[in-house]
């Protein structure tokens, strides 16, 4: 009878130590992503430096030119442009992500709207104006969440976006 009930025991304060982690868990944010504006202005600088390091980049490849490596660097330049375009896409997502809830479907309104930008630049050689149109149009319509977004940023981050 002892050593079943040592093992009992045992299984309880193992159930209760992965109920403890559980809560502590939860109470910390731990099992996801935190949406609070600290998270958000923690995202928004890391995010803009990230962006403006690799634009820095692209100028200094492109500026390192010279008549003989002229086509090598405007070509890495080039391609580290492309990127830093898909690291706006992803900066979007990021700042959604953790965005508050004052601001989120701002947010999420604005990644949306990044998304299309990159995907329909595919399809901007075979119709540039219906491309160049629905742009137009999607940035009215986004214009308001970009100022609500920029608006708060300035507020608690001390920066726009």
């Amino acid at each position: 009878m002892m050593r079943k009930h040592g093992v009992l025991l045992r299984t309880q304060r193992v159930w209760l130590g992965v109920a403890a982690v559980a809560v502590i868990a939860v109470l910390t944010g731990c099992s996801g992503s935190q949406r609070s504006t600290s998270a958000f202005c923690n995202e928004l600088h890391a995010g803009k430096e990230r962006i403006a390091g690799r634009l820095n980049e692209a100028n200094d490849q492109i500026a390192s030119a010279d008549d003989e490596t002229e086509a090598e660097a405007l070509g890495g330049g080039l391609m580290t442009l492309l990127a830093s375009g898909s690291d706006l896409r992803a900066f979007t997502h990021d700042l959604a992500e953790v965005a508050p809830d004052a601001i989120h479907r701002e947010m999420e309104d604005i990644a949306t709207f990044a998304d299309q930008v990159f995907d329909q630049s595919g399809s901007a050689s075979g119709d540039p104006m219906g491309v160049a149109a629905n742009l137009f149009v999607d940035s009215i319509r986004i214009n308001s969440s970009l100022e609500r977004v920029d608006s708060f940023a300035e507020r608690n981050c001390g920066e726009g976006i």
